[in-house]
């Protein structure tokens, strides 16, 4: 599994109600918006090789835009924490660390 693979979906357990991630570590709404914000700010972009970039790409295997936008969310959430709140960022790297233990093990999804 890639590292993006594996940023998505620790992002998408972090803002799953249900998952077993989001019950250990409750997201402000201040961090829930800085997932969103860096979920967009990670989008296509216009520029002038974006032809020639489109036509050389792989078919999808599932690493699609999507799964690269949610890596981007949980990097700029870890960002704003440690600038904001450097204990944050120890506790939620602490429990990304445990989760990505769990999935690079091979042992089951992160919940």
């Amino acid at each position: 599994m890639s590292r993006a693979e594996t940023q998505a979906l620790i992002c998408k357990s972090l803002t799953d109600e249900n998952s077993e991630m989001s019950r250990q570590i409750e997201l402000t709404p201040k961090e829930t918006s800085i997932l969103l914000r860096g979920r967009n700010a990670a989008g296509g972009s216009n520029g002038r090789n974006k032809q020639v970039k489109k036509a050389a790409r792989k078919p999808d295997d599932g690493t699609g835009a999507a799964m690269h936008q949610d890596a981007a969310a949980l990097e700029a959430l870890l960002a704003y924490s440690f600038i904001s709140n450097p204990r944050r960022c120890y506790g939620l790297l602490q429990l990304i660390s445990d989760a990505s233990d769990v999935v690079g093990a091979g042992e089951e999804k992160v919940k």
